[in-house]
């Protein structure tokens, strides 16, 4: 378990231990909707600006604080915090028994057009629905937030609903992705749904005959159990959209919730593409409640010609910009920002 700045820290005094961080949070209680700047903070409980940046900054370090450049009350922070303080009393504990407080890790994509929008990264565990349009490149992110992934030590699984895992070996080798490498140390693996789907015999160790879900679920559990030995994982559901129209939208949102509730146990992440213009607005609606992150991606016909765009519009547990970003496409490097793009 991480320790807040390296210390064991007493989760009374972080709370209360001033007058200020006392005042703070009545404030925040009193108007959890409130979003303010450091001016209005100073403004609404009378204090000047420099005493109380101390106080709201060690409200942003535990994560009960969210700052965007304004401050706001993140909720669910606030819940484990009073969670743990009830534990403490429950316990028969006295206030001043010392309290650790784990710090959520935070990490990178490593695609410099979407760490652009997280400026504080993401926090694992995550499930990030890549949600396109066709032709926006949604297999190329995926592909690309895998290599770092792999680059980073990460156990990566890879299912393929749409295509041979050779196919997928052949476009990660374009992105400078030495596939035989990784498979070899144990560190990549593939998942073949589609080989049986045209009713070819599958060439993978894990291979899962027409659309079976509950095949698909095992053979996910005996890929993240090396998730064990390897550190936190990466798997890439490529994609969702034949799960649902094979499958039916019933046992494919099913389906779904049991891999999120995987990946939130091994502590990983994943990935799931999605056609927007395949499935009717209340579907994508419901998968979008579902996952932590969406990750929006569009092609829109302009004077100069077809132009890209990307945006997060929901992110868990982080900071991020909602904002259209232009993006480009190189076989070699995947999406990069394009200059003077928004």
């Amino acid at each position: 378990m991480a320790r807040l700045g390296g210390k064991r820290v007493k989760l009374i005094e972080k709370l209360i231990g001033s007058e200020i961080k006392a005042e703070l949070l009545i404030l925040f209680h009193s108007n959890p909707e409130l979003v303010a700047s450091l001016d209005d903070l100073a403004q609404k409980i009378g204090r000047p600006i420099k005493e109380i940046r101390k106080e709201i900054d060690e409200f942003v370090k535990i994560g009960l604080i969210n700052e965007n450049p304004v401050y706001s009350l993140n909720r669910e922070r606030d819940r484990q915090i009073q969670e743990a303080i009830s534990r403490q009393f429950i316990r028969d504990s006295p206030i001043s028994e010392e309290v650790v407080l784990e710090v959520p890790e935070k990490r990178w994509t490593g695609i410099g057009v979407l760490d652009n929008l997280l400026p504080d990264g993401y926090v694992p565990p995550l499930s990030i629905l890549v949600l396109g349009d066709p032709g926006s490149n949604r297999t190329i992110l995926c592909q690309q937030f895998m290599r770092e992934s792999l680059e980073a030590g990460q156990l990566c699984i890879y299912v393929c609903c749409e295509d041979f895992p050779d196919s997928i070996r052949k476009s990660l080798a374009d992105l400078q992705v030495d596939t035989g490498y990784y498979e070899n140390v144990g560190k990549l693996i593939f998942i073949d749904c589609y080989s049986s789907l045209i009713g070819l015999e599958s060439k993978e160790k894990l291979y899962v005959d027409s659309y079976s879900l509950s095949a698909l679920s095992i053979a996910l559990s005996k890929a993240l159990a090396q998730q064990e030995r390897l550190g936190s994982a990466t798997v890439i559901l490529d994609s969702f959209s034949p799960l649902i129209q094979k499958c039916g939208v019933q046992p494919s949102m099913e389906f779904l919730r049991t891999l999120i509730a995987k990946v939130r146990v091994f502590k990983s992440v994943c990935l799931l593409k999605l056609n927007r213009k395949a499935f009717a607005p209340s579907l994508l609606a419901s998968v979008q409640d579902i996952v932590d992150c969406v990750i929006e991606m569009k092609v829109e016909e302009e004077p100069e010609g077809l132009k890209k765009y990307l945006r997060i519009s929901k992110m868990k547990a982080a900071r991020f910009n909602t904002n259209w970003t232009s993006y480009e496409v190189s076989p070699e490097t995947g999406l990069v920002g394009k200059i003077g793009g928004s």
